[in-house]
């Protein structure tokens, strides 16, 4: 398709963007979740985060370009 090469690497630099905020986000939030809360939270927060991002990404299943 035209343009597609361009839409593929927007939407990678875009993923890698987001990867990498959040690892270093993480360095921050994931120890004072620890100390406050204690273990069980800090491994369960990222947990829960990862279970609204699938859910995200299901409800826009039919925005998702169809390969014919």
């Amino acid at each position: 398709r035209p343009g597609q090469d361009q839409l593929l690497t927007s939407a990678f630099s875009w993923f890698y963007m987001a990867i990498n905020i959040g690892a270093v986000l993480s360095q921050f939030a994931m120890p004072a979740l620890r100390d406050r809360y204690g273990y069980q939270v800090a491994f369960l927060f990222p947990a829960v985060l990862m279970a609204v991002a699938l859910f995200i990404f299901a409800m826009g299943k039919k925005f998702y370009a169809v390969e014919k």
